[in-house]
């Protein structure tokens, strides 16, 4: 299984990614923008690693986390 998006809105890691680097978005603040993380969650710990790594691109499914 592949997971390089935001189920809900669609949008691809790789471009949350560009985004949340060239403007130095928090999480938080990349799902304010975004709305990201906002609706089911499931994305959340996606976001965190992408930003700890730069990775958008996952092959595992990560457990739940919250803001």
């Amino acid at each position: 299984m592949v997971i390089d998006r935001c189920v809900c809105t669609q949008q691809y890691f790789a471009t949350l990614n560009e985004t949340a680097r060239s403007e130095k978005l928090t999480l938080v603040e990349l799902a304010e923008r975004t709305q990201c993380g906002k609706n089911c969650g499931f994305c959340i710990a996606y976001l965190k690693k992408m930003l700890e790594t730069g990775e958008t691109v996952f092959f595992e499914i990560l457990p739940l986390e919250k803001f």
